[in-house]
């Protein structure tokens, strides 16, 4: 008999969530837009080798800039983290 409770262990995984950059370039293409035209779609003083280095994986957008890129081709924010091919998830959009 136990008279006092015994110790719940909770095991939690955790997922690492990847930005996949070569689905900006899928994306930017799908949409019919050049690497200057999202430039400067998502800032006017924006020059065409941000998005060059985003495609490449050379850095990451900065997390405005995510939505933002994901307006502008036509794809949720998830589209870039997910490993699935799909362009658009209607449940998952996101309205920027």
């Amino acid at each position: 008999m136990l008279d006092r409770l015994q110790p719940v262990w909770y095991i939690y995984i955790i997922m690492a969530i990847t930005f996949h950059p070569e689905k900006i370039k899928e994306a930017r293409l799908a949409a019919g837009l050049s690497q200057e035209q999202v430039a400067r779609q998502l800032r006017p003083q924006m020059y065409r080798e941000a998005v060059l280095r985003w495609e490449k994986g050379l850095s990451e957008p900065p997390a405005p800039r995510i939505g933002q890129l994901a307006s502008i081709l036509g794809v949720s924010v998830d589209f870039f983290y997910s490993d699935n091919d799909k362009k658009t998830d209607e449940s998952t959009t996101t309205s920027i």
